[in-house]
Parts: structure tokens; C-alpha cells; sequence
């Protein structure tokens, strides 16, 4: 699937439960991906951020999603945009990588697009889309419906 595919997913697709939350939407067969979330889990200064994966929002397995969706307020973020708003939900000593917004935009995503296109190869691929565990459960939207 070609990156773009991504950007099919609009804020009208996000169900109406979900809308006044800070969302990390990622592909939950993607094992970077779901390090990613363990990690922002594990990181975070507050609560504020719940997780779904993707594929709840498209309904299917097949669709490579090639980028995290960081959802606020009515707007969806992708690629480096995504990853650098989430940065924002960090302790403070994740903060540094803030100075990320000061490298122009083509070449964040650029950069990002290129990790996103090799992930599964270097990271591998789970056959079960990932979900928190129970004691991240109360964040995860999908088990809270």
C-alpha cells in the first residue's frame, strides 16, 4: 500500500464517542508501532492520551498504514506531525526532541517515510493487533466502547 493511504482517514471518521479525546491512532500490527505506544505509555506526563488502533477505524486487517494520527480538537496529524505533538505529552526530559519542528517539514516526513516503508522488515509484523494491557485498558478506546 502506497503512504498515501493513510490520509484516507478523515475527522469525520472518527466515531463520535472518541471526538473530545486526545488520540494516538496507530496500526496495531506493526511492532514499532505497538513499541511506540508502550513506550509513549510508559513516558507520558499525564493520562490525557488514549490509543486505538487503526484498524478499528477501517474495519480491515489489509491496509498498511504507513503513519501514527495524532487526533485534537477536530484535527488529525500525521507523519513527523504526528510524532512531534505527541512529544508534547512527554516528561520533560523527552522534551529535547521538540527541536525536531526546527528541521523543515519535507525532510521530517521524509525521514519518517522512510523508517514507515522499512518498519515491518526491520521491526517485524504481528499476526494479533496489539492492545494495552489491563492496566492501560481505561485508555484504550476500543475495549472501553
Amino acid at each position: 500500500m502506497s503512504i498515501e493511504k493513510t490520509f484516507e482517514i478523515e475527522a469525520a471518521d472518527i466515531p463520535e464517542a472518541w471526538k473530545g479525546q486526545t488520540l494516538v491512532l496507530y496500526d496495531g500490527h506493526c511492532m514499532l508501532c505497538s513499541r511506540a505506544v508502550k513506550f509513549i505509555l510508559k513516558h507520558e506526563s499525564s493520562s490525557e492520551l488514549k490509543f486505538a488502533p487503526l484498524q478499528e477505524l477501517s474495519g480491515t486487517d489489509d491496509i498498511d498504514f504507513q503513519s501514527l494520527v495524532y487526533y485534537k480538537k477536530g484535527k488529525l496529524y500525521f507523519f513527523s506531525d504526528a510524532a512531534l505533538n505527541i512529544v508534547s505529552h512527554l516528561k520533560w526530559y523527552w522534551q529535547w526532541l521538540q527541536f525536531g519542528w526546527i528541521m523543515p517539514k519535507f525532510m521530517r516526513d521524509g525521514l519518517y517515510k522512510f523508517v514507515a516503508v522499512n518498519r515491518r522488515k526491520w521491526f517485524g509484523r504481528s499476526e494479533t493487533c496489539f492492545m494495552p494491557n489491563q492496566q492501560t485498558t481505561k485508555r484504550d478506546l476500543v475495549s472501553n466502547e
